[in-house]
């Protein structure tokens, strides 16, 4: 499973037992999309860390098969790259960019965010990755 941004929008490509690929758009998620990051939970639903006009959403399916779509709480703007980690409590830790600067944004266990601005680095970030052996 691919989770893709096409012209904005929030796509899953996967291919079938038969080896087809299938680009299907995600109903209900909005557009403005331009990065996202991905992680499979132990009941098979994902979690989906996106970047929308800016600002950090959170996008995941219901085991019905829904989607939602919801905006993070508590962080700012401007943020251009991410990558996301799921612990073991359900907790999530996302590496940002935002306005070039390195943030860590987590959730703790009663889902309150913190968004935490990375000390010691230069500033001027474009990209991330992150050690998910973490």
């Amino acid at each position: 499973m691919i989770e893709a941004v096409e012209n904005g929008a929030l796509h899953e490509i996967y291919s079938d037992p038969d080896g087809t690929w299938h680009d299907n758009a995600v109903a209900g998620v909005g557009g403005g999309i331009s990065a996202v990051s991905v992680q499979v939970k132990p009941d098979s639903t994902r979690v989906i860390e996106a970047v929308e006009n800016g600002a950090l959403h959170e996008i995941y399916s219901a085991p019905d098969g829904t989607w939602h779509d919801n905006a993070v709480p508590g962080v700012g703007g401007g943020i251009s790259a991410l990558a996301v980690r799921v612990k073991a409590d359900g907790s999530r830790v996302i590496e940002a960019v935002e306005n070039g600067a390195l943030h860590e944004i987590y959730s703790a266990p009663d889902g309150t965010w913190y968004d935490n601005a990375i000390p010691g680095q230069a500033g001027n970030a474009t990209a991330l990755s992150l050690d998910l052996r973490s």
